[in-house]
């Protein structure tokens, strides 16, 4: 099957269900159904085990900016900025009190074209890509054997957070990565539909709050200047002696599986 017609399916489909999850949950709420109130899974479901495709919507417009400002070999600027993403989530909760609570991985990229740099054969390409761990709480909300609700929220610590810049002349590459380990948040809704006791269907959306105030170089890279002078491993990542802010918070739309057991 086609990525991209795969992608775009599970982007609508998540829209649309969270606009579902969303209705139905205020005429539960409205009604005063008891099945509207936070309830255990199931008797028989201590643990979970689930797997989530993310898009990731978000505009880091100090970072493209950023970007943009530099003049390869004289010549050139980079192609392309950096807005959507793709990403997955993979994580393991066990039941407590009125819902799951757990910890998962979440990974999230994108990769701009390569530009060639004229009038040689060298490219530049820039790169995003972030990987977090969290601890979170789900609680469920059942309604009736075969769906269920979730609102949850967690903390998180960027085990990855690196904006890389990537200079390949011939076999030789240079790539000067900008990187932090920033605290991030997120809060979130997902329907659940149960095909049995042990699997079902997630959609949903998340709102990631992963933002940080400085980036560094990992190492010197003297051929590679801002203002004429050579990067030095440590150094901020900065214009006009202002630290660039890189901020990718934004919505996922969500669509996975989950085991139960």
């Amino acid at each position: 099957m086609n990525f991209n017609f795969l992608r775009s399916f599970l982007v609508y489909f998540s829209i649309i269900s969270f606009i579902l999850i969303s209705g139905l949950s205020a005429q539960a709420q409205k009604k005063g159904s008891p099945s509207a109130m936070p309830a255990r899974a199931s008797s028989s479901v201590n643990y979970r085990i689930l797997a989530n495709y993310d898009y990731i919507m978000t505009n880091p417009s100090d970072l493209n900016n950023f970007g943009a400002g530099f003049t390869w070999g004289g010549t050139t600027k980079a192609q392309g900025s950096f807005g959507n993403m793709n990403g997955y989530t993979l994580g393991a909760s066990y039941l407590a009190g009125s819902g799951f609570l757990g910890f998962e991985y979440s990974y999230g990229v994108q990769e701009l074209t390569k530009t060639t740099v004229i009038p040689t054969s060298d490219t530049i390409q820039y790169t995003f890509d972030y990987q977090t761990m969290y601890a979170l709480y789900d609680w469920v909300f059942n309604r009736g054997s075969n769906q269920s609700f979730e609102l949850g929220g967690g903390i998180g610590y960027a085990l990855k957070y690196q904006y890389h810049m990537i200079k390949a002349s011939g076999s030789t590459i240079e790539e000067l990565i900008w990187q932090a380990n920033p605290i991030t948040f997120k809060i979130r809704a997902h329907y659940n539909y149960h095909f049995s006791n042990n699997f079902r269907l997630r959609v949903g959306a998340t709102y990631e709050y992963a933002t940080s105030s400085s980036l560094r170089a990992d190492s010197s890279h003297p051929g590679i200047t801002i203002n004429g002078v050579g990067i030095v491993s440590g150094q901020n990542m900065a214009v006009n002696g202002q630290d660039v802010k890189v901020d990718i918070s934004g919505l996922r739309l969500n669509a996975g599986v989950v085991v139960a057991f």
